[in-house]
């Protein structure tokens, strides 16, 4: 998430002293904010991703092979017949779910765009096409936890489709993931499910409040942009001698997101690296991935954004980094 947090100064009391119905202004601002008015504010979007299966008929579904888990979870304790599409290469997805979606439009679609961990990100153009050609009934769900970085891509403000689910995520850029706060965007029968099934008063008042004044403020948005893109070019440079382009161990880089970057590992390496890091107080996102009992197999690590502001930090993972290499 983005290591500089929206600034949460003092609170009005009656945040917490009243019941914590939705406040019209936070739908005012997160109207403007997404540019889009269809929404639901839920408790993060991890709420929605759980009810989701249960909320929408009965249908098989298509996941990324490589994604956010819970995703897949959900869908298999529900019982869904699931497929995986891949995840790495754009042409070979979209070429999949075409097919897929040619022989069997009665699926539900699930995309993570941008992907996490891989970085794959379709076209908003492409998405709504997908939603277009699936059955009655049938939901394109698309995770847009990571998109705020490069909101452009998102389908809210101009590709957005009735049977689109959209799930954004407001602890990542604004830095704030304990006021569990996301949104939902999808028709009105969906939304009206989901709200039954969250409950009255699922977000809380000093959540609300906060994002009043962080949705509103572009001045903080967009100098926090400027300072992720630098905080991510530093923190590229500094993983570098373990995880640059430079392949020395035969590694490659999978994606570049401001707030993260992936990078491809034989597995035995991946698994060293990680644990060398952990016990030193540095955590990095293992990921197995395919047929883990290869010998040959690999897996994805993924590290987040330092603070460029944080020399403490900063000097330990350079530190963490070097012994590593003299290793």
């Amino acid at each position: 998430i983005n290591p500089v947090p929206y600034p949460v100064e003092h609170l009005p009391p009656d945040a917490y002293h009243r019941l914590p119905y939705v406040q019209p202004e936070l739908l005012e601002r997160a109207s403007e904010y997404y540019r889009n008015s269809n929404l639901l504010p839920v408790p993060g979007s991890q709420s929605v991703i759980a009810l989701l299966p249960g909320c929408l008929p009965s249908a098989a579904v298509l996941v990324p092979e490589v994604g956010y888990q819970e995703h897949v979870n959900h869908w298999q304790q529900s019982g869904a017949d699931i497929t995986a599409y891949p995840a790495f290469d754009m042409d070979a997805a979209v070429a999949f779910i075409d097919a897929a979606l040619t022989d069997n439009p009665r699926q539900h679609l699930v995309v993570i765009n941008p992907n996490n961990p891989t970085g794959l990100c379709f076209p908003a153009e492409q998405l709504k096409r997908w939603a277009e050609r699936l059955a009655d009934g049938c939901y394109l769900i698309v995770d847009e936890a990571f998109i705020d970085t490069d909101a452009r891509r998102s389908v809210l403000e101009r590709h957005f489709h009735n049977n689109m689910i959209v799930l954004r995520s407001f602890g990542k850029f604004f830095g704030l993931a304990g006021i569990r706060l996301g949104f939902v965007f999808a028709h009105p029968q969906v939304r009206a499910r989901l709200q039954t099934r969250l409950g009255a008063w699922s977000v809380n008042g000093p959540a609300q409040s906060i994002a009043i004044a962080a949705l509103g403020n572009v001045a903080w948005q967009q100098q926090a942009l400027r300072e992720i893109e630098e905080s991510a070019r530093l923190t590229q440079e500094v993983f570098r001698p373990l995880l640059g382009e430079q392949a020395e161990w035969g590694e490659s880089v999978v994606t570049h997101q401001l707030l993260f970057s992936t990078y491809r590992l034989a597995q035995g390496r991946a698994q060293r690296l990680t644990q060398y890091l952990a016990e030193r107080g540095i955590l990095l996102r293992y990921i197995p991935f395919g047929n883990a009992s290869q010998a040959s197999a690999d897996a994805l690590v993924r590290i987040g954004v330092l603070d460029r502001c944080d020399q403490a930090a900063i000097s330990r993972v350079r530190e963490a980094v070097s012994g590593y290499a003299d290793c």
